[in-house]
């Protein structure tokens, strides 16, 4: 691909993007998700990284779930924002009731903390979309006249032990 050819692309693609808002340019467009996009998928639109997932099966369910679980989002936006002193004072003083994910552990500086809780609420995010991704293959493949994931687990043997 020649150079020329990269940039009209990048320059139509930016031409494309400001007739938008920046908000609108980046938005997952899977279901009126909440979350911004972190891939784009050409002429359709930003998908989240849950929803990448979900791609071929999921979608709707992949929206319902983090819009069930906004305070987790929420908490992580916020967790972001926090200043090093504001943290700081957060350590110091161990009265203020704040969800246990957002519990400093001892020891544990600023940029520690914010990347675990990162960390946190994506791996749940992830989890559960996981979840609901192989639920919805299941039930594509018409396995056992489409029973759950869970008494297909049960029923398998997978979770006997060796």
């Amino acid at each position: 691909m020649s150079k020329t050819s990269i940039m009209g692309r990048f320059d139509s693609e930016k031409q494309e993007a400001t007739k938008l808002s920046p908000a609108q340019a980046i938005k997952c467009k899977a279901h009126n998700c909440p979350l911004n996009g972190s891939m784009n998928m050409g002429g359709d639109g930003w998908l989240c990284t849950y929803h990448i997932k979900a791609f071929d099966g999921g979608a709707a369910e992949v929206t319902a779930m983090l819009r069930d679980n906004m305070r987790l989002i929420n908490i992580e936006k916020t967790a972001a924002k926090l200043r090093p002193e504001e943290f700081d004072a957060l350590q110091k003083n161990g009265g203020v009731e704040l969800h246990e994910l957002m519990q400093p552990v001892e020891g544990e500086v600023f940029s520690q903390w914010q990347h675990r809780i990162k960390q946190t609420v994506h791996k749940v995010f992830q989890k559960k979309t996981n979840d609901i991704v192989e639920e919805q293959m299941f039930k594509k493949s018409g396995g056992r006249n489409g029973i759950s994931k869970a008494v297909r687990d049960l029923t398998s043997g997978v979770l006997m032990p060796n």
